[in-house]
Parts: structure tokens; sequence; C-alpha cells
């Protein structure tokens, strides 16, 4: 029963919308439009009791929401309490509008209790937001960043900053603590501190040093971006792959508090990443001239849920993102097909790829990027790597590839770094890289 309250629960986001919609739009037909457009007053009475039915809809939703885990007392009291206040407002609201007819006397209790209603809807959707989204998320951003604190003193001086301070803790700030600090501890788990992060959540160690593979923290980064347990979840900001990286090679390497990044700067994993944090975006001039693309199959793939974006304005290269997508279909390969000259970057993670992606790997000949992390790859995937003649970085996480799958990689003049971890590739590929292309970094997380 408790699952299916919680699944019941979730639609509690969705329906929360219904009274904040009906009540500013009545809102707006009682005192914006003018008198001659208003029509009958009984259209403003269904709305009313429209409004107040969904609210006290969207209040029992939110009620089996709250019982799940992730969530203090103390919000999900203020939240209620302020969502009851709203919902009683609402009812007398339809009470007043019956009565102000019949009574002219009502008529000044209508208006003062229809801006107290909308006074604690603003108040109730600000609670929500703090209780979604963590304390300040309304405020300004400097305020909001200011409002996340670590736990403890300084693990090192910012003179000569350890990694934690300096790498981690940021990516742990930006992408995770808004749902893991103080006034909201999802799951039991803190991560504002190193000591709260190394203390772990209800579920047990999110962190266990020198064992990134079996880590929580790591598993939950590395999943699909469709399943559930993956964190960040869907729809929030996602760490990059560098950042991913970094949080893997933190671990792996004893999750330390006191290594300081000088110690430790010629790590590939590290300077990759100082690189990146200073690269700039690069201007349109800078790069390769091509044509723009073909905007008939753009419209077509953005329809089935594909995120397109210019790589830089102005120019006609396409960074092509398909972890919206539900299904990627053969259809679609025959779309990409059309853009292919023009794919700088493509992100096809946690898919199934059909037969005819191998098709499209060899028009795929300038692409930059492709990310493959969990996707099922067909042969005629694996075998064709080598016609990616322009690419720089690749990441095969939680495939299937072999050693034998890479080799084709060797030939590649442009490649930088291959992402391999928890694939089939082995540490013989590593040392072949090494001894063949050492300007490669194939980095198969510490096996």
């Amino acid at each position: 029963m408790s699952e299916v309250a919680d699944w019941i629960g979730r639609f509690h986001p969705l329906v929360l919308h219904l009274p904040i919609g009906v009540f500013c739009f009545a809102f707006v037909w009682q005192y914006l439009l003018p008198q001659k457009w208003r029509g009958e007053d009984g259209f403003l009475g269904g709305l009313f009791v429209f409004g107040s039915g969904s609210a006290v809809l969207s209040a029992a939703l939110g009620w089996l929401l709250s019982q799940s885990d992730g969530y203090t007392a103390e919000e999900v009291d203020v939240h209620k309490w302020t969502a009851v206040v709203f919902s009683a407002l609402s009812f007398l609201q339809v009470y007043l509008w019956k009565q102000k007819a019949r009574h002219p006397r009502m008529r000044q209790a209508y208006h003062v209790n229809f801006w107290l209603l909308m006074t604690a809807l603003g108040v109730t959707g600000h609670f929500g937001g703090t209780l979604t989204h963590g304390a300040g998320y309304l405020s300004f951003s400097s305020a909001y960043q200011n409002n996340i604190q670590e736990d403890s003193a300084n693990i090192s001086d910012s003179t000569d900053p350890s990694v934690y301070v300096a790498m981690v803790s940021p990516v742990l700030k930006q992408k995770c603590v808004a749902c893991h600090q103080a006034k909201k501890i999802k799951g039991g788990l803190r991560m504002d501190g190193f000591n709260w992060l190394m203390k772990g959540g209800k579920s047990g160690l999110v962190v266990k040093p020198g064992d990134a593979a079996n880590s929580e923290l790591i598993r939950r980064m590395l999943l699909p971006l469709e399943d559930d347990k993956h964190m960040p979840p869907k729809g929030r900001m996602q760490l990059s792959e560098e950042e991913i990286a970094l949080m893997h090679w933190w671990v792996a390497k004893g999750a330390d508090a006191v290594v300081k990044v000088k110690e430790v700067v010629a790590n590939d994993t590290i300077r990759a990443l100082l690189k990146v944090s200073d690269e700039q975006e690069p201007e349109a001039a800078s790069l390769p001239a091509v044509n723009l693309p073909d905007s008939v199959a753009v419209q077509q793939l953005k329809a089935r849920g594909y995120g397109i974006r210019p790589v830089v304005l102005g120019s006609g290269w396409l960074d092509i993102s398909a972890v919206n997508v539900e299904r990627l279909e053969s259809g679609d390969v025959k779309r990409l097909q059309l853009i292919a000259p023009q794919i700088w970057q493509l992100n096809v993670s946690g898919h199934r790829l059909p037969e005819n992606f191998g098709e499209l790997i060899e028009m795929l000949s300038q692409t930059r990027r492709m990310d493959l992390r969990e996707a099922e790859l067909p042969e005629g995937v694996r075998n064709r790597f080598g016609k990616l003649l322009a690419l720089e970085y690749l990441n095969i996480t939680g495939t299937d590839c072999t050693d034998a799958d890479l080799i084709p990689l060797l030939e590649l003049k442009q490649l930088k770094h291959v992402y391999g971890w928890k694939s089939a590739v082995g540490e013989a590929s590593v040392q072949v890289f090494s001894r063949k292309r050492p300007d490669i970094k194939l980095d198969l997380g510490g096996k």
C-alpha cells in the first residue's frame, strides 16, 4: 500500500498547477478585465468551485508524497498548513461568491477573502518551491549559493586548497546540495560538507574510499538518465563527463579530504578538468566552415524529443542529444543522416541503437564528441569506430565494447579521451594505447 500511495503522490507536481492556474485566471477576470468583457457571473463561480476542488485534491496528493523519504518534518508542516489555509480560503470564496448576490454586505468580505486567498497561494507556492529545490531557491542566486554552507571549518586554506575543497565540493554544491543539505535531507543524506558526505544516508555509505565501482555516489551518476535512481534526477542540471571523471578519480584514490591540488595536478583527470574550467566557448569564426543543416530534418527530430542546439550562435554545427527520446528508431537515424555533416556532438546514451545506426557512423567523419554510455551497440556500430575521423572524445561506459573494438581508434589522429568504465575493455588496451598512442587517455575508471 505504501508503494501505491507513493506512486499516487507523485501526481502532486502535476495537479498543483490546476488551482494555481484557475485562481490566477479568476483574479485576472475579476480585477483586470473590463466589466463589459466579463459576461455572466456564473462563469466566475464555476472557476471557484473547480479551483477549490483541485486545491483539496492537490493537498491530498501532496500529503501522500510527503510520506515518502527525503523531507524534513518542519518543512513539510509549514507547506502543509499553508496549503490547508489556502484550501479553506478557496471554499470560503465559493460561499462568499454565492452570498454576495443575496447579501450586499458580503461583497466586501468577498473581495477581502479573494486577496487573502491569492496571498495564501503565493505563500504556499513559496514553501513548496523551498521544499522541492532547497532553501533560498526563490532568492537571488548569490543569496542562494551563500545559503549552502560547509558543515565544518575549511579542511585546507584557500591559498593551498585540497582537491575536495577546490574541485569536488564546488561540483557537489552546484549539482547535488539543493536536495542534500540541512534544510532538505533527501534520503537522509547531506552533501554540504565532507563529514556529512562520508557519513552517508539512510541506505548506508555512499562513498567507499578506494572503491569507486561499489560507491553508491558514483553508481547513481553512471546510471542511464531515464533510470529512476539516476542522480541528479532527470530535469536537473547534470554532471559533465569531466566532473564525473573527477568524482570517480577522487573516490578511487581514497576520497581524501586533505590531498592538495598541487600534489596531483600532474594527474590526467585533474589536469583535464582544470583545462576545461579555463576554456572559453569557441566563437563561430574559430570553427570550420559548414553549410546550415536541413531545417526540415531538424524540426522532425525536435518533434520526436531530440535536443538540438547550435554549438555556438552563428554556426551550422549542431549539438544533438537523445536523452529525452523514449526510443531511438530507424527513422530517426535516417533523419540524422540528413544532417550528419553538421553534427559536432552526438549523445545517444542509454538507447538501444537500431541496426542502421552503423550507416550513420560512416557519415560522421566530422563529429568531434560522441556519448554512447549504457547504449546497446550493434556490431555494425562497434566495427565502424574507425570512420569517426575527427573524433576527439568517446564515451563507451557501460557498453559491451571489447578490446578488439578499440583497435580502430588508434588510427584516429584527433582522438584525445576515451571513457570505458564498466565496459568489456581491459587493461590490455590501456597498455596498447599507452605504447602506440600515449596522447590518447583511455580511462577505465581504475580497473
